[in-house]
């Protein structure tokens, strides 16, 4: 199958799961998430805005800002596949943008840079599908292809969210796709 196909059917199998199991799920991968050492030693998460079916993460942004940590949330600037992460100190910052997603504010703010960051950064990104080792499926944008490729460092962790369900056995991957170092998922974590 190609990746369109594979997208469309896992993205189906994603709606398809209950209410009541989204938030059991929900909760063990916040919970898991917020226990890993990645996180712990972040001084800056960046999560995605989950959307849809995805992954809650306004939960963890509350979390991580009860916790003195940094966080900023992603932008699409244009079609081409360009995205900016912008600071944000609450979930009031956020108004709706590309797609209905919500996004940041950023009037008179500029984008992070995290090159000039001396602290851990931690990443966490949506995606479709993935396969068990890490090879991603997006949405079809390349947003987060682009950012990651942009921007690698060794201070950069990515973490990818998603259900059980997304895990596919093997995927083909193309050179520019990026894969995160961890997917986490409710019945785990894959390296």
């Amino acid at each position: 199958m190609e990746k369109k196909e594979i997208r469309r059917e896992i993205l189906k199998k994603r709606d398809m799961i209950s209410l009541e199991y989204r938030r059991e799920a929900d909760e063990k991968i916040f919970q898991k998430l917020i226990s890993l050492k990645e996180y712990k030693e972040s001084s800056l998460i960046m999560p995605y805005i989950n959307y849809k079916s995805e992954v809650d993460t306004k939960r963890l942004i509350v979390q991580a800002l009860g916790e003195q940590k940094r966080v900023a949330v992603p932008k699409v600037l244009n079609r081409n596949g360009e995205m900016e992460f912008y600071e944000i100190t609450s979930l009031e910052q956020l108004i709706s943008g590309y797609k209905g997603i919500e996004e940041p504010d950023t009037t008179g703010k500029s984008p992070l840079d995290i090159k000039e960051e001396s602290e851990k950064v931690l990443l966490i990104m949506p995606g479709a599908v993935f396969d068990k080792q890490c090879n991603r499926i997006g949405y079809g944008g390349g947003f987060y292809d682009r950012y990651l490729e942009r921007h690698s460092c060794e201070k950069l962790k990515s973490i990818a969210l998603c259900y059980q369900t997304q895990i596919v056995e093997k995927i083909e991957s193309d050179t520019f796709d990026q894969k995160p170092d961890m997917v986490l998922t409710e019945k785990g974590g894959l390296l």
